[in-house]
């Protein structure tokens, strides 16, 4: 499984940045790299806040986003662009770039929604998308400084709750989309 999402990340890195050669030997599975992968892979179906009882429970990435200012502005840029998504897909870190498709999905951008759209759909093939990308939303929207205030490493108060509802409305479309997807091809 492992070895075939890693076959697939060359391939997508490939797809979209055709000047660059793939090494395949360089994305092998060592015995040693397996708990790796497998935590990241562990990672991308975790939220990153969860409430339980009456605490919110932060994971690993989002006491991250709060600790790093450094990351944190490269999760939450000025502005969101393709190249970045790009980027982040050849390093493996998927989950922030699915939280960069979810800002592009928002443009009123036909190619850019097309090109989401089908990125994620192919990834469906070796993910389940519709639980990544909720995980995804769930890590990122409760930072995001469109919504809300980020003071000392803490996120205050929520801002914009429309902006956090578009959001979220962005995201019920793209799973929406992944999920119609998915029972077409299971059709044929």
């Amino acid at each position: 499984m492992i070895s075939r999402i890693l076959f697939m990340l060359c391939l997508m890195g490939g797809f979209y940045s055709s000047a660059q050669h793939i090494n395949l030997e360089d994305y092998r599975m060592s015995p040693e790299k397996q708990p790796v992968y497998e935590r990241w892979l562990k990672d991308l179906y975790e939220m990153g806040v969860q409430v339980q009882g009456d605490s919110i429970v932060l994971n690993v990435e989002a006491k991250y986003i709060l600790q790093d200012t450094n990351y944190y502005k490269i999760i939450y840029p000025s502005a969101y662009h393709w190249q970045s998504v790009e980027v982040l897909m050849k390093r493996m870190a998927l989950k922030p770039a699915l939280w960069y498709m979810i800002n592009l999905f928002q443009q009123d951008d036909p190619i850019t929604k097309d090109l989401v759209l089908n990125t994620i759909v192919t990834f469906d093939q070796m993910f389940e998308m519709d639980k990544v990308l909720i995980s995804t939303l769930y890590t990122y929207i409760r930072f995001d400084p469109m919504v809300t205030t980020v003071k000392g490493g803490q996120a205050m108060e929520v801002q914009r709750p429309d902006i956090a509802e578009q959001k979220m409305l962005t995201t019920k479309e793209m799973v929406g989309y992944v999920l119609a997807h998915r029972a077409n091809q299971q059709k044929r």
